[in-house]
């Protein structure tokens, strides 16, 4: 599936042809890149169910869960020095990514500024896991600088081709709004814009549709661009998605012993073997956005 609009969803069928097709009832919910089956008796054709999904990406919105796509290879994330981007909102996505087993690499965007370049490598070497404090980049994920200048793309293409060869994938395009999203989807793919429009005129909208996923095919698999945002919930999550983003923890237990309590939470309870260890290893800062998540984490789980 390309994308949902309410009632409406783009389908491309198993011949390649793009067909707006309605929905079996409101309970159906399909997503960006999901697999449906259609009853074509009908005109419009009308999808009948969605396929198993082996990932979800999805996010909080207060009370609810925001689902934006399915069947992901591999996520990237646009951040940029110009606006700054947020630590904080770059590990709340990161640790969502990582609940559903979706690999995350950074693309630190308008890498030609040069000063908030380098201003952004800064803040992305603040959250980085002390066990990958020697990688360049600065990231337990892996950082590729692009720009959408000529060239700019070079070191996204090879770092693709390295890992992934000739495999074809299927890209969700995530950033906070105000980094270079569109502008790098626009360079990436030049047809974006143009699909876009066309699929809100087949609408009726009239507008360009910023508020669904939309999938677009390109040289390499599909690439799902999703909504950008300013707030990126975390309330679906619990506390252990969050230490996929700090190592160290089970680098500390390994190394000094357990924490007294199997669910000890590294903040207040006797014999924490994190707290009584960070200091000395230097990673007091790490230590205060690991509480600061889960204070973010119990504030939007008010019902658990």
């Amino acid at each position: 599936m390309i994308s949902c609009h309410g009632s409406q969803a783009w389908v491309e069928t198993d011949d390649g042809v793009r067909r707006l097709c309605h929905l079996r009832g409101r309970s159906l919910t399909p997503l960006a890149n999901d697999q449906v089956r259609l009853s074509v008796e009908n005109d419009p054709p009308i999808i009948e169910s969605i396929g198993p999904r082996r990932n979800t990406l999805l996010r909080q919105e207060g009370s609810r869960e925001k689902r934006l796509a399915a069947n992901i290879d591999l996520a990237w994330v646009v951040v940029s020095g110009h606006p700054m981007f947020s630590t904080e909102i770059l590990q709340r996505v990161q640790a969502s990514l990582a609940s559903q087993r979706i690999p995350c690499w950074i693309l630190l965007n308008k890498s030609d500024r040069i000063d908030d370049s380098q201003a952004a490598a800064g803040h992305l070497l603040e959250i980085t896991p002390q066990r990958h404090a020697a990688a360049s980049t600065g990231s337990a994920s892996p950082v590729i600088a692009t720009h959408v200048h000529p060239g700019g793309l070079d070191g996204l293409m090879g770092k693709i081709d390295d890992v992934f060869h000739d495999r074809q994938l299927t890209i969700a395009l995530l950033g906070q709004s105000g980094m270079g999203k569109s502008s790098l989807l626009n360079r990436l793919i030049p047809s974006a814009l143009a699909q876009t429009q066309a699929i809100s005129e087949a609408l009726q909208t009239g507008r360009h549709t910023t508020t669904s996923s939309q999938t677009y095919l390109w040289e390499r698999g599909l690439i799902i661009d999703t909504p950008g945002f300013q707030k990126f919930g975390i309330g679906h999550l619990d506390r252990e998605d969050l230490t996929a983003l700090f190592p160290e923890w089970q680098d500390i237990q390994r190394q000094e012993g357990a924490c007294r309590f199997a669910d000890c939470s590294h903040r207040h309870e006797p014999g924490c073997q994190i707290r009584q260890h960070v200091s000395s290893l230097g990673l007091g800062h790490r230590l205060g956005q690991w509480e600061g998540l889960l204070r973010s984490l119990e504030a939007e789980q008010p019902s658990r």
